[in-house]
């Protein structure tokens, strides 16, 4: 019978073989990692129900943002949370809407050119980085996107620089 060290480093070599065999599990948490939603699904996240079904608006007042702000869409998609969060910053505030994906950020840009919202900031990210200046952002927003990177903790320590002091990761 192995002991619990064995155990547990057996554990650890099947979560890493399993992953460098393209398996799509965490090396760390073994946890399953989610699918990138695609471009393709931008219309699911602009949806007429999305409002009845996700309070989104109410979501946004209970961050209390205060005018003149920078807030961070983190995996902005379409851009339906940058948009609302813009009306929260007002118009000395400013909103950075990063995404990994640069279909996402056109379809945000397509929206900005029909509908001019000067705070509204685009910013290709990586996986790993989501390059927003250090110390920039009182409140990054992650909303359905956490389940989605395949490298958390990079991502996070790169969220943690931009934050400001006393920033907020919602």
């Amino acid at each position: 019978m192995l002991n619990r060290h064995a155990l547990v480093l057996t554990a650890t070599i099947t979560v890493l073989c399993a992953t460098l065999l393209g398996q799509g599990r965490h090396p760390v948490s073994g946890r399953q990692i989610a699918g990138v939603m695609g471009h393709q699904g931008a219309s699911w996240l602009e949806r007429p129900e999305r409002e009845k079904e996700e309070a989104p608006s109410k979501a946004i007042a209970a961050l209390k943002i205060k005018p003149g702000q920078t807030v961070a869409d983190i995996g902005a998609g379409s851009g339906y949370y940058s948009v609302l969060l813009a009306g929260a910053v007002g118009a000395t505030g400013r909103v950075y809407a990063t995404d990994i994906q640069p279909e996402m950020l056109a379809l945000i840009k397509k929206k900005l050119d029909a509908l001019p919202i000067p705070q509204i900031q685009l910013v290709l990210g990586t996986t790993t980085e989501t390059r927003l200046p250090d110390a920039s952002v009182d409140l990054a927003l992650m909303v359905d996107v956490y389940h989605e990177l395949s490298e958390p903790q990079e991502f996070l320590r790169s969220l943690k620089r931009a934050l400001k002091p006393g920033g907020r990761l919602v």
